[in-house]
């Protein structure tokens, strides 16, 4: 089976980037079983470089480079180094594309590209579609819709912009041969909102390996970052619904105990919310009105790498979220890559976690999430052996794989028998007030 991985829309969001990297991963673990072939399709924004790339070239241009340990990880290429082509460059190397089955990479400029080279390719699917590529686009494809948030928690939305979401919702839900959701908890809200009638494939949870960092390493970007003894850390940008200032308020607490002594909170991320211009201001006005600010190190977006060694080094991630639409966030799956132990808001896509080491907390309640957390520093409790880790992860990315596959062979065998249904059949959904 040929099946194309659509970037477009993923690769604008860094939740979105290491979703394509998870997925890409995943089908490259099925495609050597299977014999498939997987072609990853990126926005082409700027003119000049090659349509198709290779492994080797980039391989050889980073060896001659001395990226000896990133040539070995990434195996990716172009094949002219050209000032047009330093975007892309940019992102495979961002995305981290590492090739170890039958994988191309092909270029669209537009939708019109996209269909052409979908032809041309002679590709059976597409999968992981965050736009709508309408009823009359030449291959069956599966869409992807992060999350319904704006129906669960409409305050967090203008109007128009709900109005909108709710139109793009409902087209892609009336026009795609099939969809995916990236947890249980999505699924039901698409069908309780939407009343979808399209087959809805639930992947399953699944995290890319992770060479897990020494304690000398981690030492090393805790001292780098200006990280001095114990520390928790939160890997969200500062939207409002990560809710950060249950956390502030718990850390508080947990600060002001004999077990929080020399105690630190770590936050990675933007720290920006385009909906919510005041929202990161209040939230360091809060630190000072809590007399913790000397105490939280908030980084902004900071390298992967430094990420992972900080996590490697915390007493645990702590993730608040009011809501998600993948398990914990891609960052609690970060955290089990590296045998860390976590804390999560117990919101019903969390509790799809199953997991050694996850502990759950009552959503927006810091009194519960203080209590967690001095449970943690006093008893730590067990997680993976990381001798464990490389067979888990490889068993979860290949039934991701699965997962995909499955997903493009339902949207073909849709394409062969569905009936069209115009979008406005399905109605506006009724948010939660």
């Amino acid at each position: 089976m040929k099946i194309g991985l659509l970037g477009l829309g993923l690769v604008d969001w860094g939740g979105g980037k290491d979703m394509l990297r998870q997925f890409l991963a995943a089908l490259t673990t099925v495609a050597r079983l299977r014999g498939s072939e997987i072609t990853v399709l990126l926005p082409d924004s700027t003119p000049g470089w090659p349509k198709d790339l290779d492994a080797t070239s980039l391989a050889r241009g980073l060896l001659r480079a001395g990226a000896v340990r990133l040539a070995k990880r990434v195996r990716w290429a172009l094949q002219e180094r050209r000032a047009g082509a330093r975007k892309l460059g940019e992102l495979i190397l961002d995305l981290g594309l590492s090739a170890t089955g039958p994988i191309r990479l092909r270029a669209c400029r537009d939708l019109p590209g996209l269909r052409a080279a979908c032809i041309s390719l002679r590709l059976d699917a597409l999968v992981a579609c965050q736009q709508n590529l309408g009823m009359d686009f030449p291959i069956p494809w599966c869409g992807y819709l992060p999350d319904v948030q704006h129906c669960r928690l409409p305050h967090m939305f203008s109007q128009a912009e709900i109005e909108q979401r709710d139109a793009q919702f409902a087209a892609m839900l009336a026009e795609a041969d099939a969809m995916l959701a990236t947890s249980r908890a999505v699924a039901d809200d698409l069908n309780e909102f939407f009343g979808v009638s399209r087959q809805c494939s639930v992947l399953p949870m699944a995290w890319m390996p992770v060479d897990r960092p020494s304690q000398e390493a981690a030492r090393g970007a805790a001292a780098q970052y200006g990280i001095g003894g114990p520390y928790f850390i939160i890997c969200n940008q500062f939207w409002r619904h990560k809710d950060h200032e249950t956390a502030f308020r718990a850390f508080a607490a947990v600060r002001n105990s004999a077990a929080g002594a020399g105690l630190a909170l770590v936050c990675t991320g933007d720290t920006g919310d385009y909906r919510h211009k005041d929202h990161f201001p209040r939230m360091s006005a809060l630190l000072e009105e809590l007399g913790i600010a000397p105490h939280v190190r908030i980084l902004g977006r900071i390298p992967k790498s430094d990420q992972f060694a900080l996590l490697s080094g915390a007493a645990a991630l702590i993730q608040p979220s009011l809501f998600e639409g993948t398990r914990g966030g891609l960052a609690v799956a970060d955290a089990l890559a590296l045998a860390r132990p976590c804390i999560v808001s117990d919101i019903a896509v969390n509790r799809e976690i199953d997991e050694p080491g996850v502990r759950f907390f009552r959503v927006g309640d810091h009194d519960d999430l203080a209590r967690q957390m001095h449970e943690i520093l006093v008893d730590p409790p067990r997680t993976r052996d990381p001798s464990e880790l490389p067979r888990v992860c490889e068993e979860r990315l290949r039934a991701l794989g699965e997962s995909l596959i499955g997903a493009a062979t339902a949207a073909v065998a849709a394409r062969r028998t569905r009936v069209d249904v115009e979008p406005s059949a399905l109605g506006a959904p009724a948010h939660a007030s």
